[in-house]
């Protein structure tokens, strides 16, 4: 069924619906070695559980398939987070996130699996706290978090005591924590259409004492923050992006002076370019990408034009580094690299073939290397 829906889709779009994309070069024609210690682009096919890794060129952000990084994740994967030298990927399937190594050449090896609740849909690692790093997973299905340390030697997620807290509200998503405050965790509940709202213990990095919730867009899935305590969450069924003022001392969320801005209709993934001035949302059902600048009070305003064409069929996910943008076509089973503007337009789409089903997951970036990485927030787990 899938396949049909896929080929109907092509079929009704032609094959001039992806004409204005120059083309990279193939992963099954290229399989060159990557150049040392480049950043790396790793990304998921859930039809097939397998995850794929493309260097990425340190000038020109062109991709090349990693040789030989074809990991089997069985069962599906689902979310992820980059730590060190370690990828944690939930599974949709069943309630356990599973740790893999990366090593020298860019390819994974499976670390260990480390339990969940039942129905984990987010991960998200804090920044330092006092010297150490935490992690969070969300659990749809039984509306709590799981609390985790994380050892910075290797890796591994070891679960806190207790191991989860319960969230009020229904149907936990995306998890956010603002790098610039990291006192604070929000989740966000698909299901209620709120935000949680907890605190981050700095000495044990367990979560305690949820404030109240404050209110979003129609079905929201993830939030991400600006350098200026801005918080913005997408909006999925009501296609749209709240905007808020994190207030530092307390935590709490208020409005901006406009509260929401317009996208197509379900805006998947969302994430700044490297200034944090500019902002892109992607619309699924549109096949576009939404270009936005900001403004000084946090207000995202649309670009002229508003959005360019995603150069395939359904984007699902979007990763920023340094000036170019990449978004993953999941019925056109295609890449797109763009090239970020001054003024934060996106142009020059160059689309690379890939396996099935493509979600671009996250972006590594080896120490020491200047480049700067953003992957995207609030993507569904399906």
């Amino acid at each position: 069924m899938y396949k049909q829906i896929k080929l109907t889709l092509l079929a009704c779009l032609g094959i001039s619906q992806f004409a204005h994309a120059a083309t990279l070069a193939s992963p099954s024609v290229s399989l060159q070695k990557a150049a040392e210690n480049p950043a790396i682009i790793y990304v998921e096919h859930k039809q097939i559980n397998k995850i794929t890794a493309y260097a990425i060129d340190p000038e020109t952000g062109d991709l090349t398939r990693i040789d030989k990084n074809n990991i089997d994740t069985r069962p599906v994967p689902g979310d992820v987070a980059i730590s060190g030298r370690h990828v944690y990927v939930i599974h949709d399937i069943t309630p356990y996130v599973r740790i893999y190594n990366i090593e020298n050449d860019g390819t994974l090896t499976i670390a260990k699996d480390v339990l969940t609740g039942s129905g984990p849909w987010s991960t998200k690692i804090t920044p330092l706290i006092n010297g150490k790093t935490y992690a969070y997973c969300s659990n749809y299905d039984e509306n709590t978090v799981s609390m985790f340390s994380l050892n910075k030697d290797n890796g591994i997620l070891e679960a806190q005591s207790p191991p989860k807290i319960p969230v009020s509200a229904y149907g936990p998503a995306g998890i956010g924590i603002n790098p610039q405050n990291p006192h604070f965790a929000y989740i966000v509940n698909f299901d209620s259409d709120r935000i949680s709202l907890f605190t981050i213990n700095q000495t044990t990095g367990q979560l305690y004492d949820e404030h109240q919730s404050f209110k979003t867009g129609v079905k929201p899935r993830g939030i991400t923050f600006d350098l200026s305590n801005h918080a913005y969450t997408n909006d999925f069924s009501s296609s749209s992006i709240s905007m808020h003022q994190m207030n530092a001392e307390t935590g709490s969320l208020e409005p901006l002076r406009v509260k929401s801005v317009h996208t197509g209709p379900e805006p998947m993934a969302m994430s700044f370019d490297s200034s944090k001035q500019f902002f892109y949302v992607t619309s699924k059902a549109e096949n576009r990408i939404y270009m936005f600048k900001k403004e000084s009070d946090g207000v995202l305003v649309p670009q002229n034009p508003p959005y360019i064409n995603s150069a395939g069929i359904a984007p699902r996910s979007i990763a920023v580094n340094k000036n170019h943008l990449y978004v993953s076509n999941m019925l056109s089973n295609n890449m797109v690299k763009f090239d970020i503007n001054q003024n934060g337009t996106l142009s020059n789409p160059k689309s690379l073939a890939t396996a099935m089903d493509p979600e671009v997951m996250d972006i590594y970036v080896p120490p020491h290397t200047n480049t700067t990485r953003f992957p995207s927030a609030g993507r569904l787990p399906w």
